[in-house]
């Protein structure tokens, strides 16, 4: 049986460790929501990726669907999530430090519905 060490020694060293520091990554606009790109699918052999937005207040992503899940987790402000829960239309409001997880296939929008400064 091999020990700890040895079974490292056998990983073979990949390169691409690298940092994405605050207000780094390729920015895009989509439904009126301003995000910028921190993980792409291709930097994580297409398990996952990580995107910041920013929802000025006003702003909405109207009513769509993935074929993949989504998770958000909410920085600072709140937004309302629209979601379809037990056939019923609802909205659910998180604040900072809360996560709304949509599962693959769900009818989901948002909109900050904070005043504008």
């Amino acid at each position: 049986m091999q020990s700890m060490s040895e079974v490292l020694q056998n990983i073979p060293a990949v390169e691409g460790v690298r940092k994405i520091g605050r207000g780094e990554g390729e920015t895009f606009d989509i439904a009126g929501a301003h995000l910028t790109w921190k993980v792409k699918a291709l930097d994580s052999a297409f398990e996952f990726s990580v995107c910041e937005m920013n929802l000025a207040p006003g702003e909405r992503v109207p009513v769509h669907s993935h074929t993949s899940a989504e998770t958000f987790y909410v920085l600072t402000g709140s937004v309302d999530f629209y979601r379809i829960n037990d056939g019923k239309e609802d909205w659910v409001c998180c604040e900072a430090g809360d996560l709304m997880i949509l599962p693959p296939n769900s009818l989901h929008g948002f909109h900050n519905c904070g005043l504008s400064v």
